[in-house]
């Protein structure tokens, strides 16, 4: 069996930019670098942090600040719309990325969704050198605040 996974990259970042027509994004076959379609959001109005999107074969990678992750395979429907929901959430704010560094340097970086008063971890970059014990660990947070302003040019535009 052969899959289209062009086709299914392209319909995962199709969703994503239609859903944020108010943000600018392009989705792009990119000739310098080994990725098959990419689609990156800059900071702008509705959106604090840069989101870096791409299609690597069956694979659908999501960039934001220092975390990286892949989605595989892409075929799979609930893999496709897990990683949606990931993009989703966090350019509406529910979502968050945290952070832990030692001495300054990057030891794990989560992808969180909330539940009941916690925050579950979805997804993980680094390993277990984030369990060192030594030096000063310091954690911050990647979640966006600007949701209003999505909210609003939405439903400006949906009015028109």
């Amino acid at each position: 069996m052969t899959h289209d996974y062009l086709t299914i990259g392209r319909g995962v970042l199709s969703d994503i930019k239609s859903t944020f027509f108010s943000l600018q994004m392009e989705i792009e076959k990119p000739e310098n670098i080994p990725v098959d379609l990419e689609m990156n959001i800059d900071v702008q109005d509705g959106l604090e942090f840069q989101i870096m999107m791409n299609l690597q074969g069956d694979e659908l990678h999501l960039h934001i600040d220092e975390f990286h992750c892949s989605w595989f395979p892409c075929d799979d429907i609930n893999v496709a719309n897990d990683f949606m929901e990931s993009v989703k959430g966090m350019i509406y704010g529910e979502y968050r990325v945290k952070l832990i560094c030692r001495n300054g340097k990057l030891f794990s970086a989560m992808l969180q969704k909330p539940e009941v008063q916690s925050w579950k971890t979805i997804a993980r970059y680094g390993g277990l050198i984030s369990l060192w014990p030594f030096g000063i660990k310091t954690i911050s947070y990647v979640q966006n605040s600007k949701t209003d302003i999505i909210h609003k040019k939405s439903t400006a535009n949906s009015l028109r």
